[in-house]
């Protein structure tokens, strides 16, 4: 019963030992949560400052409690100084920008991943930067692809890449990549390390490296809810697109025998549990009203075909139980 609750989520799964929950309201209404692991003292701490800053949501964190495992069912509710501006004395030229591309991948059939790299020199808030996130995936995938495959996106991570030179691509998510590694959490490899990132000589990356405060930098959750309305993200706050890999040397390619390394995007798609439920429940719907007028008309039995118009439409709630199991596991 626990694990159907968790798949329709009703109830949100056990917290692992190690791991702090955050929980806030988004402005649809959902209640959202995500896990996090702290790396820096004070890193939780800093990262719902961040969240509340951002798009002022309301963030409850709890952390692992072995009796009960913080579950909650999903419908239960849980400054920046001022800066100074110098005019400068005489004109000034401004030295060329580097191009700046973003990494970001993303599911193009059940068992390939497409790679995009696109430039985002122009994307200065964290506003345009999800307009624009949302857009190019839009492009990328295709709206009506996405409702006609019944998904959605759960969330938007940073990943390390592999990119072969035949053009599939190789996502190396924290779990359970990261968690593998001897010195996790603190090898954490979502984010380039100081060496690839400016102002460093070698550096490939424009963006705060690793290794970040929270792990991961930012909830994936948190990025995919902002995604659906980037107009609550304060006008002029920059805090996602600092902390967002941005590649300053080129595209990433990678060559025969030495596949490149990079970092960028990956966005989590998911079961549109909701979208499901309803479909399945309008088709049971229609189809026992449908079959009691019919056999009420043509049998005269209008008791007997509503009775079993109920059951279809009661046995409809076991189906979408299976379905949506099944739908997990795909």
């Amino acid at each position: 019963m626990l694990t159907i609750m968790i798949q329709f989520g009703v109830l949100e799964p056990t917290l692992q030992p190690g791991l702090s929950r955050l929980r806030w309201q988004c402005s649809c209404g959902d209640i959202l949560f995500s896990d996090v692991t702290e790396v820096r003292e004070g890193g939780v701490a800093e990262l719902i400052a961040q969240m509340r800053r951002t798009s002022g949501v309301e963030v409850s964190v709890t952390t692992y409690d072995r009796p009960s495992g913080n579950q909650q069912y999903r419908g239960i509710h849980p400054h920046n100084g001022p800066g100074t501006t110098t005019v400068p004395a005489g004109p000034i030229i401004a030295p060329p920008q580097p191009a700046l591309h973003l990494i970001s991948c993303m599911h193009g059939d059940q068992f390939r991943k497409v790679l995009q790299q696109d430039r985002v020199e122009t994307v200065t808030t964290d506003r345009t930067l999800l307009c624009f996130l949302r857009q190019r995936y839009h492009h990328h995938r295709g709206r009506f692809l996405q409702l006609a495959k019944l998904k959605r996106i759960n969330g938007i991570s940073f990943v390390k890449i592999c990119l072969p030179a035949g053009g599939s691509v190789d996502v190396r998510q924290h779990n359970p990549c990261c968690a593998a590694l001897p010195a996790a959490p603190s090898a954490c490899e979502c984010v380039p390390p100081k060496a690839k990132v400016e102002p460093s000589p070698t550096a490939e990356y424009r963006c705060i490296p690793g290794p970040p405060a929270t792990i991961p930098p930012i909830s994936p959750e948190y990025l995919a809810s902002l995604l659906t309305c980037p107009t609550e993200v304060h006008e002029q706050d920059t805090w996602i697109l600092n902390q967002l890999p941005k590649r300053i040397c080129g595209k990433l390619q990678g060559q025969l025998g030495q596949p490149a390394e990079g970092w960028g995007i990956y966005y989590q798609e998911g079961w549109d549990r909701d979208l499901i439920i309803m479909i399945i429940f309008v088709l049971f719907l229609v189809g026992s009203l449908l079959f009691g007028v019919l056999w009420s008309r043509y049998h005269f039995d209008v008791q007997g075909a509503f009775g079993v118009s109920a059951y279809m439409v009661a046995a409809s709630a076991g189906i979408i139980t299976v379905v949506v199991t099944r739908a997990e596991k795909m």
